[in-house]
């Protein structure tokens, strides 16, 4: 488990990986979603991303995440071009977020 940020994949990979995934799509797209295997947040590229499929597509883009690294503003700078960002909130009580997120150890409940 990690909580630190870093290019996971080769950012032109995972955009091939989208355009071939609208080819094969071809129609009933609602959105392009980024949810990642993990905290989508976390890859420093995902701004990139997001530009890229808004530039290229007239489709939405949406962001699935946790929202643990919303504490930092470059973070919500970099998903601010996504037309959808949608946090999970699963409970507002300490104990009960550790048991269900397990969550990296720096992590601090608000």
């Amino acid at each position: 488990m990690t909580n630190r940020r870093r290019e996971f994949f080769p950012k032109e990979e995972l955009l091939e990986e989208i355009r071939e995934g609208v080819k094969r799509a071809e129609e009933g797209i609602d959105y392009i979603t980024f949810v990642g295997d993990g905290e989508p947040t976390l890859y420093t590229p995902l701004e990139y991303l997001i530009d890229e499929v808004k530039e290229a597509y007239s489709f939405p883009v949406s962001v699935i995440t946790n929202g643990s690294l919303f504490y930092s503003p470059l973070v919500r700078e970099e998903v601010s071009g996504a037309d959808v960002i949608s946090p999970t909130v699963d409970t507002a009580v300490e104990m009960t977020w550790k048991k269900i997120n397990r969550p990296h150890r720096d992590l601090v409940f608000f």
